[in-house]
């Protein structure tokens, strides 16, 4: 083997000196590449970019704090109704009597109701609190609140009806 590498120093050295050459000119290549990428990485931890990325974060925070409050104000809002025509009166035709119940997420709202007549139409407002009012209700008052219900918990969509029964 001795002799093998004796009559072929020469190439090997060579070579050798070759596949270093080689290697040294990817190394510079490859620096090179890395350093026109590195002023961008560089540029882009500026203290002007580093504060616009804070400039964004502050503005998620505030956007994400508008949501969460315009949520609670939604949950707070009227975003309900139910609605029932009724006749009260045996001897009037059609429908003109109504009771409509107006509520928020949590069932905090009012009732209206109009009794209309042929010489006098009276009209009742009553709160609601939690579905529920202090005063008494009446079937159709029930089922307006039934009605309004029904949209906020997300069920079958209630179509108005017309009621037949008498207060």
């Amino acid at each position: 083997m001795e002799v093998f590498y004796q009559a072929h120093a020469a190439s090997l050295w060579l070579g050798l000196a070759i596949a270093t050459i080689v290697i040294f000119a990817w190394l510079a290549l490859i620096q090179m590449r890395l350093g026109r990428l590195e002023p961008r990485e560089r540029g882009s931890l500026t203290p002007e970019a580093s504060q616009t990325l804070s400039d964004c974060l502050a503005q998620v925070t505030d956007l994400r704090r508008m949501v969460e409050t315009l949520g609670e104000d939604l949950d707070r809002s009227l975003q309900s109704f139910g609605i029932v025509r009724f006749n009260p009166f045996p001897d009037m035709g059609g429908d003109q009597s109504f009771s409509i119940a107006l509520a928020d997420a949590q069932g905090n709202g009012l009732v209206i109701s109009s009794l209309y007549g042929r010489t006098v139409s009276r009209v009742y407002a009553k709160p609601l609190r939690n579905w529920d009012s202090p005063y008494t209700l009446t079937d159709e008052e029930k089922e307006a609140i039934a009605r309004a219900r029904s949209r906020v918990e997300g069920h079958k969509h209630v179509p108005v009806q017309e009621h037949s029964s008498s207060t």
